[in-house]
This record gives C-alpha cells, structure tokens and sequence, in this order.
C-alpha cells in the first residue's frame, strides 16, 4: 500500500512491514477463512475485510492477497490510492483477489470535496457544506447522503461498511445539525447519490473538532498599503453578535516589517458594537526590495464568547519600500585640478544596502594628466550608507597646453552584492596648466543637488582654475534662506591653498506645509580679489522634498463617557501647516445619546500644531438599557488651507447607563393612628418604560386598613412623578399589615418586577398641645409650639384658630395648620404681628390706651376643623395658648 495508508481490518490483526520506494506490506493474521464457491457483486459476502484509506491525491490500483497455508495472509499493494476494499471471491485453490476502487480523497466517484464544518454553541448546532457534484456515473446528482456520529467513530476515515442508520438524505450541498451539544465531537461523511438512487463513495471525514464558528468577526479594511521608515495605515475589529461572555481577539504579523499598536483586543457583552483600531505601521529596512515593496500578513484568532474557532478575516500589508534602486551615488560630475600635484576630491556611496560585498574599480582615461586613489573601493551590508573619498591628481607635463589644460575622465565599475552590472557615473577631470599665462576659473562639482527639508543635505565642491595673486573669498549664498542654506557662506583660497578645493553643504528648511510641489531655490557664487573679482562662477540648483502630508489627528479613538452629562475629552490637531484658514466640523451621529462641544474648530498657520479640546457630553434617556451601554460615533471634516480632501479619522463614544428597572416605595414601617387615622406615602418609576405600567396595591390584611387608590397609572410621560397612596386605620393601635404591589406592562423590564412590600403598623392617637413664646414687640413673629407627646410615626397635620384683640394680628382672625414632621415630636409656628408705628398712630387702639397692657394672638387647636380628623387627641378637647404683643414705645415692658 502507498506509505501513509491507513489500515482498518473487520477481525484479525494487521502488522504493518517494511516500506520501499514509497510502497509498504503488511501481514494480516485473520485465522481459518471459509470457503465458498459463490461469486457475488463485490462487497456482499459475508467475508473478513480490510479497509486501506491512502493519502490523499494517490491514484487507484488493484490489491492482490496471496493465502499462505499457514493461514498467515500477506497483502501486497502494487497500486496507490484505495477506499473499502474486500475479498470479492475464494477460489478452492485457497486464492483470494482483492478488487481496488476509488478511494477518500480527491477522484473518488460520488465524494464530494471541499466539506467545511461550522459551529455554533449559542445556539447549539453545526452547519456542514459541500462543494456541488453535477454527475455520477453518468447520470445527474439528485442528492447527497451524509452519514452523522460520534466519538469513537470519528476516529475512523470512512464510516462503517453500509451503515444502516444515522444517515440522512439532503438535496443541496449543505446540512444543519441541531442535534449538536457543546462538548461533544460529531463526525460527518458525505457521498453522492444520482437520479438511480445509486450512491457514490464516501467522502473524507470531517468532525467539528476541527471545524469553525457560525459567529464572525468584521475586519475593515482587509488590505492596506503604508510606506516604510514609519508609514501608518489602520483598520478596525469589531464582533458581528453579541458574546456570551467576555472575547479576546489576538492579533500577529506573520512578518517583521510591520509594527502592529495593539497585539490583543478584548470585547465585553456590554461594548462588543463597538470597533477597535489597530494601526499599522512600516518599518524601514534600506533595501531595495524588488517590485519596490514587500508584504506582512495580519492574522487574528478570537477566543470566549461563544466565538472559539470564529471566523476571522486577515489583513494584507503593503509595505512600499523607500529606498531608491540599485546605483552608485558620485557626488561631482567634474573636477578642475592643477598640474604638478593639483588635486580635487570626491565621494562615491552606494544608494542602498547591497546583499553582500561590493566592490568599485576606479581608472583614469589618461594617467599622464591625472593619477586616482584609491583604485579599488569596498562596501558591505553593514557600512553602505557611508561614503568613501577619492582623490584625484594632476600630473606635470612642462608642456604649454592649449587653451591651457588637459582633460581626463575617471570610470568606475561595480561587482558583487547584486550590484553587477549597475551603471555607475563617470567623472570629468580638466587639468589646469601651469606652464603658460594661467587663466582665472571657478569650478562647481554639482550644478544641481536635492535634500530634504527638515535638515536633510547635499554637498558639493568649488575649485580654482589658478593660482591667486592674493587672497580669493567666494560668497555661496541661497536665493531663498527660507528653502535652504549653503555653509559655509563664504569660501576662502590663498596663493598657498588654492589648489585644495572648499566643500559647501547645502541643508534643506523645513516649512511645516505640505506642499504640492517640491521647493526651489538656487546658490549663487559670487568671488572677489585675488585677480578673480567678476569671473563668472557656475550656480548650483537645489530641489527641497517635502515630508509633510496633510493630516488630522485624535488623541483618542475611542471615549467613555456617563448618560446624565457625564463627559469625556480628546483633541484634534493638524499633522502640517494649512495653507490658510482650516475649519474642523466636530459632529455626533447620535446627538440623543452624546452630544460633543464646541462643533466647530479653528486653525491657522499659526496655531495648527496645537491640539482643540474636544468635549464630549452623555446625554441621558432615563431607560435602563439593555447591556448598561449605548453607542454613539463622532465623525470630524475638513474645510480650507488644503485640508478639503482630508479625511479624519473617527471617535467611537459609549456611553455607560445609570437607570435602573425599579420601583421606589418607602422603605421600613409607615405609621397610622388607630381607628380611622390616615397616613400617606409616594410611589414612582426610577426609569421610563417603553409603554404604560400598572401598579395593583392591596392589604395583606383588610380588616386593619385600607388603600386609596388601589391602581397607580405610569406611562412614558409621567413615569418620574410620584403618585400619592393615602392608607386609613380600620382597627386600633398594635396590629399591623403590608401592603403589596404588582405591576403589570408590555415592557419586559417592569412587567412583573419585584416591588418591596411596605409595611403598616397601626398606632395610638398621639396627644397634642400648644405653647406660646412669653411676648414679642408689634411687627415681629409671634412663635407658637405644637407638640406630640411622642415622635409622630408619620407627618401629622395639626390645624389651629387664629385670633387676636387690639388688631394686633396681621391680617383677619383665621384658620392656619403646621405638620410635625414624620420621626419628630414639635414643629414651630410664627404669625406676623402688625406694628403701629409703621403708618402714624397705627392700627391698634386709640395712643392714649398706650399704658403698658399688651395686646396678644391667640392660637386654639381645633381638630375638628381640620381634614385628618382623627388623627390626634387634644386632651380636653381644645387647647390653646396667646403670646403678648407690646407696643413698640413701651417695649420696656416685654421680657424675654
């Protein structure tokens, strides 16, 4: 058999032998093997068997078996790939044949491939599905059988041999299990079956050991493209249903050459809407990779929930690479040295790492002018970026030449380190001659050069052609200051040095902006003395690359915030300076549950890099939200200074809840006086409901008191106002019951929610008095005192006349009221007096009965005149007491 097989005998035992050339033979040991001379349709005979399932892919072959006396049976498998195989006849000359047919895997008649498991553990089931088969054996697939166990027979890779039960036929290429339990593996087999109810083989099992999740997981975007040496680009992660329980979300790169901001998200029951950001960032690696980019794989696996095994979309990276392609980086094009040992200089850098050593060679077209050293140069992977000097030098002649020089070129050629073959810039060398009447020259090794802003550099040479009659100052200065510099700004040559050219190295500026083109600006050369004053010098070009982009930043992307004004802040800033005025539009997409502030935001060229706060304010719905949390998203855009096209990225806000399904009653005893007192207490919603409430209150007991009403209407309009129950005593003091309320609504959360019992304890009448301050001066509050003879178990309403002689009570003689406070024993009552001095002689009697004899109010309790009548006694019936008002000319007489 094919090595690899696996073997499944029906009795007897198999002893699995050598293996060669990718063949294997085996012994099976079955014992004494019937005869018969009957010849059935393959597989119908009672006989032993012997199941070989091949890998996968392997084609079919026969299976010959050779019976040994010693009843010792050796199966040689000269073919590949087989299914259930069996003896189809025994010949009396104790030779049995082995017929091989298509087997598991790809080929074999009737299984379909492709079979995908998924399942679901809330609820609990498991989705199996095929690819679809048009045709078996010629004729049209009419359905599919699928064959359903469990463990151990998952262990198996074809199921039993014609299994008789657990098979079920489907006419499309899928099947749903609802039989499935958590924690119990199932196995599945499926085979075709054609318009003449003829079945195919089996297919490979599958299980839902290895299988799926029906829950997903959203990932958005599932490709993104960053640049290296620090690029970013993000996407988000967010769960498609709601998790039993709390999710984790790992996440990894299958490559080094991105950086990942979060390596693990976790997602809740209460926030799983809400999607996490995951920024991607690149990483530089100086090489040039080929097609200027690589790739990294973001891969995720989630786990918790109900989402172990869930399916979960990767995301491809694009890293663009930065560095430039494979070259040779020669800093002048030309040189001008003297004769007689005259000498210039250049660099040569590679433009990015090599894979091994490089090597440059370096030759003069004409060495009787100029001699070059070194000649040979060496890069390696790990110095690359550092540049190597050359030096060039003339050589005498004593010849006057014409036109006063010669001239020479310098080759260069590379090898090695994937740089073979690179074409690598030549240098011009003019050799100034010194023989004859010298002519006074300046020489640029550049005529053009690019840097970046923010520092980046390039450089350059100046030579002269002869030597000076005295001291030579060449001014380099840029056109533009705010583009780029020269350094340094000024360059001198003496008759001793002027042979050594000057470096001049130009710095880029950095503006802050990002540009739409690259900057510009020249270097101007302007020489003065030595006999050099006017000569005509070279300007150099220089080319600023921008490395700004347009950009809006938040500080944060995701906020949390309390319903009921709870607030939350980040801010926003811009990544360059705006070409002019810039406007960032803060805007909710769900003003009902987070409202932000301010909604507009303001930046300048001169303030674009300092952050606005941004507040965020939850805004509360009085609903006991399902999950304690609602979401909300905020989304910024862009207008002016050539942000229009920018676009921000977002705030994700949730907002936590602080409403609770409950019902307020009071809490602890109420207390009413005996024989027909009442008392009172308040019940209410703590959250609106999504539709009416009915309250239902009765007495446990009815024969100790009663309660009015006995029905409390809420809807969502008047869900937060108290509604008043008014309980009256029907029996005397010392018993007690409890009242009970059931409230009943189409709303899940109140309907048929636990309401706390209140309890009613009936108590004796308490007994009430009065007592009056000693005096007071007319125009100030004469104080009375009514007391209880004990703490009162509710608010007791004591009802009072009023009554005064001399009109020494503001107002007429009337009826007023004062409530002890439930838990207290008194409460003070003040009456305003009228003074008489206030409007001339005043409303009291005639001045002359001014002799010291006060006036006085009079307070009479009166318990029939008030509406609790009842719910006190007063002694003999009425009590009362008066306080004396003095004139305010003969306050002497008042002590107090």
């Amino acid at each position: 058999m094919p090595e690899g097989s696996e073997v499944i005998v029906s009795e007897g035992t198999y002893s699995a032998g050598v293996c060669e050339n990718g063949l294997c033979a085996g012994t099976w040991a079955l014992g004494a093997l019937p005869v018969t001379d009957t010849r059935a349709a393959s597989g119908r005979l009672p006989l032993p068997t012997l199941t070989v399932i091949p890998p996968a892919g392997v084609e079919t072959s026969d299976i010959r078996a050779t019976i040994a006396n010693t009843e010792q049976y050796s199966v040689v498998i000269d073919g590949t790939t087989h299914s259930t195989d069996y003896f189809d006849y025994v010949e009396r000359n104790n030779t049995a044949t082995l017929k091989a047919r298509p087997g598991t895997g790809d080929g074999a008649p009737g299984a379909p491939r492709g079979l995908r498991v998924l399942r679901s553990s809330d609820p609990p089931l498991v989705f199996v599905s095929w690819d679809r088969l048009e045709q078996l054996y010629g004729f049209s697939v009419t359905g599919y059988e699928v064959y359903e166990s469990s463990s151990p027979a998952c262990e198996r890779q074809s199921p039993p041999l014609e299994p008789s039960e657990g098979v079920r036929l489907v006419s499309d290429p899928v099947f749903l299990d609802g039989s499935f339990r958590a924690g119990v593996e199932k196995c599945y087999w499926v085979r075709a079956v054609n318009e003449h109810s003829v079945g195919g083989y089996w297919s490979p099992v599958v299980s839902t050991r290895g299988g799926g999740s029906l829950r997903s997981v959203s990932v958005t975007p599932e490709e993104l493209t960053v640049s290296e040496m620090g690029g970013t680009a993000s996407y988000s992660v967010v769960l498609d249903s709601q998790p039993t329980a709390p999710v984790i979300v790992t996440i990894g790169s299958d490559s080094d050459v991105v950086e990942l901001s979060r390596k693990r998200l976790e997602f809740s029951t209460a926030d799983w809407k809400i999607p996490r950001t995951i920024t991607v960032t690149g990483v530089d690696d100086d090489v040039d990779n080929p097609g200027n980019r690589r790739t990294a794989t973001v891969r995720h696996s989630v786990s918790g929930g109900g989402f172990d095994g869930a399916s979960v979309p990767s995301v491809l990276v694009t890293v663009a690479d930065d560095d430039d392609g494979l070259g040779v980086v020669v800093s002048a094009d030309r040189l001008t040295v003297a004769e007689a040992g005259g000498t210039g200089q250049y660099a040569v850098v590679l433009s990015s790492r090599p894979t091994g050593l490089v090597e440059i060679g370096l030759e003069s077209s004409d060495t009787g002018a100029v001699s070059v050293a070194p000649s040979r140069l060496t890069f390696n992977p790990s110095d690359w970026d550092q540049a190597r000097k050359v030096t060039i030098t003339g050589v005498d002649d004593n010849v006057d030449n014409t036109d006063n020089r010669r001239s020479a070129t310098i080759r260069h050629t590379v090898n090695g380190g994937g740089y073979g073959g690179v074409e690598v810039p030549s240098v011009a060398v003019t050799v100034l001659d010194d023989d004859g009447s010298a002519v006074a020259a300046v020489s640029v090794s550049e005529t053009a050069v690019t840097v970046s802003e923010n520092a980046g550099t390039a450089r350059y040479m100046v030579a002269l052609s002869a030597k000076p009659s005295d001291a030579v100052v060449i001014a380099a200065v840029t056109d533009d200051s705010s583009v780029a510099t020269a350094h340094p700004s000024l360059l001198t040559f003496t008759p001793d040095n002027w042979q050594s050219p000057r470096l001049v190295t130009v710095t880029g500026v950095d503006d802050d902006v990002d540009n739409p083109t690259a900057r510009s600006t020249t270097v101007l050369h302007t020489p003065s003395g030595g006999g050099y004053s006017g000569v005509e010098v070279p300007s150099v070009d220089v080319t600023v690359s921008d490395d700004e982009q347009a950009g809006i930043s938040v500080s944060e992307t995701e906020v949390t915030v309390g319903e009921n004004g709870g607030t939350g802040q980040y801010t926003v800033s811009l990544n360059s300076q705006p070409t002019g005025p810039v406007t960032v539009n803060v805007v909710s997409l769900n003003p009902t549950i987070a409202r932000v502030g301010p909604a507009t935001l303001s930046f300048d060229a001169s303030d674009w890099n300092i952050p606005a706060v941004v507040t965020v304010t939850g805004q509360n719905d009085h609903i006991d939200n399902s999950g304690n949390q609602r979401p909300a998203t905020i989304r910024h855009t862009a207008t002016g200074g050539g942000y229009g096209t920018v676009a921000a990225q977002t705030v994700e806000v949730a907002v936590t809840d602080d409403d609770s399904t409950e019902v307020t009653v009071p809490a602890g005893l109420v207390s009413v006086v005996e024989n027909g007192g009442t008392s009172r207490y308040s019940v209410r919603l703590n959250s609106r409901p999504s539709s009416p409430v009915t309250i239902t209150l009765s007495t446990n007991d009815s024969e100790i008191a009663s309660v009015d009403p006995t029905t409390l209407e809420f809807d969502p309009g008047n869900w937060n106002r108290s509604q008043t129950v008014t309980i009256t005593s029907k029996g005397s003091s010392g018993t007690s019951t409890a009242i009970s309320h059931t409230a009943a609504s189409t709303d899940a959360g109140y309907n048929g929610i636990d309401i706390s019992l209140v309890t009613v304890s009936v108590v004796p009448k308490p007994f009430v008095s009065i007592e009056g301050g000693s005096c007071v001066i007319g125009g100030e509050d004469a104080v009375f005192t009514i007391m209880a003879d004990r703490p009162v178990g509710a608010d007791l309403k004591v009802s009072f006349y009023l009554g005064s002689n001399w009109r020494v009570l503001v107002g007429n003689p009337r009826s007023e009221s004062a409530t002890i406070p439930a838990g207290e024993q008194s409460v003070q009552h003040r009456v305003r007096t009228t003074n008489p001095t206030a409007s001339g002689t005043g409303t009291w009697q005639p001045y002359k009965y001014i002799d010291g004899t006060p006036g006085s109010v009079t307070a009479v309790l009166e318990p029939w005149r008030t509406d609790q009548t009842g719910n006190y006694n007063t002694g003999l019936g009425t009590a009362n007491a008066s306080v004396k008002v003095y004139h305010p000319l003969e306050s002497r007489y008042c002590h107090r």
